[in-house]
């Protein structure tokens, strides 16, 4: 309890003053008005600080560019540093494996799934989902991202990774995006690639190596 709350608190719990308010709807109104403000402010700052907190992890500004990194963490940074996009009906399911840690630039890989999520969303018009889904294997670490949105044509999808390809109406539309995913995942020696049917949502598969990343756990 803040210093606020216990003083709202004092105020209720005052005989002198349950008395007055009793008295005076206005006094009655005012203090109500006071607790509410109150309960929005500090929800307020409740979110500040997680979203501080998710742009630290996603940005990764404490750590050396290059470490052992959960893929799961950065999954859920992107989606806390999307949650304004990833509302009005979007159901996020989390189908994930366990995965050991992989040795990466986190604050690249996580640019990664923040534009694949950010696709995602705008591809969803109305209720909808996007499925999380992770893996590993003994050579790699393998993460889903499916969306219920309205699909590409196989025209489209053969450029989606293209440098500048955009077309509206077009699930891909956010032009160098995808191709900086594309150039992001080359250099962790990984592969992207894309499923997608009109009508019936994409697939993006990220696969990255994690040799003798067992031993990171």
């Amino acid at each position: 309890m803040d210093a606020a709350e216990r003083a709202i608190l004092r105020l209720r719990e005052s005989p002198e003053i349950f008395a007055t308010l009793a008295e005076s709807p206005s006094l009655t109104r005012a203090l109500g008005v006071l607790e509410e403000t109150n309960r929005v402010t500090r929800e307020a700052g409740t979110r500040i600080f997680h979203v501080f907190q998710a742009l630290r992890r996603f940005a990764r500004l404490d750590e050396s560019p290059r470490q052992w990194a959960d893929i799961h963490e950065g999954l859920e940074s992107a989606l806390g540093l999307l949650a304004h996009r990833l509302g009005g009906g979007i159901e996020i399911v989390r189908e994930l494996g366990g995965l050991p840690r992989v040795r990466c630039y986190a604050s690249e890989l996580n640019q990664v799934f923040s534009i694949v999520l950010t696709n995602a969303a705008e591809a969803i018009n109305g209720p909808g989902s996007i499925t999380l889904r992770t893996r590993a294997t003994e050579a790699t670490v393998r993460i889903e991202i499916a969306d219920t949105g309205r699909g590409m044509e196989q025209e489209h999808l053969e450029r989606a990774f293209d440098p500048g390809f955009t077309t509206k109406g077009v699930r891909v539309g956010t032009g160098l995006s995808l191709a900086i995913a594309f150039r992001i995942i080359e250099r962790h020696r990984g592969h992207i690639r894309m499923a997608s049917e009109p009508g019936r949502g994409t697939t993006v598969v990220i696969e990255l190596p994690i040799a003798d990343a067992h031993k990171h756990r």
